[in-house]
């Protein structure tokens, strides 16, 4: 399942920055983690983008140390 992800994402139209992104969060995932981004997925480059700009997103979050930006990301998480 991992590697069938991995695959999808290196073929995808995602610029090489996100494409290491997702090799850094991947190589933290175990199998049953990357399942659910896979079944979030589906094959769709519409839904990788979508999930690749919400880990981008929290990853600044992170970084900035914003918690009320970090909230603002789940609230939304829960309204969509």
């Amino acid at each position: 399942m991992k590697s069938e992800l991995e695959q999808f994402i290196k073929n995808s139209s995602l610029s090489d920055e996100d494409k290491n992104l997702w090799s850094l969060v991947l190589g933290k995932l175990n199998d049953e983690q990357a399942k659910i981004f896979s079944d979030f997925i589906e094959d769709k480059e519409e839904n990788l983008h979508l999930i690749t700009q919400n880990i981008k997103a929290k990853k600044e979050a992170l970084e900035k140390g914003d918690e009320k930006m970090m909230e603002d990301i789940l609230e939304q998480e829960e309204n969509d």
